[in-house]
């Protein structure tokens, strides 16, 4: 028979109330610091632009979001290019072509 275990002493349980308080100010730091990454990422979005684009016979619908009008339009040609051509030059040649229809707003 086992004989019952005594309570911890006592710089044992403060020794884990700090860890435990460590950890939660660590927990909140990089929630706080998640935060700020997330909000500094979206207050940089200032233009959300749509493209349809056809390359040799496919098409393809793509929607990117940027700082300016030009980036987000060219990060949507260029997602959409992604997959309807295949290699470098084609990707390039794609990347040349007008999309078949575009619409860009302001966030």
């Amino acid at each position: 028979m086992k004989a019952a275990s005594s309570p911890p002493p006592p710089a044992d349980a403060a020794a884990r109330r700090r860890r435990r308080r460590t950890t939660l100010w660590t927990l909140l730091a990089l929630a706080a610091l998640s935060a700020l990454i997330v909000w500094r990422s979206l207050a940089q979005v200032g233009w959300e632009c749509e493209v349809w684009m056809e390359y040799r016979g496919q098409a393809e619908h793509r929607i990117a979001a940027s700082g300016t009008r030009e980036d987000a339009l060219r990060g949507a040609v260029t997602s959409a290019c992604a997959t309807l051509a295949s290699g470098m030059a084609d990707s390039m040649a794609c990347d040349r072509t007008e999309p078949k229809r575009s619409a860009c707003r302001e966030l």
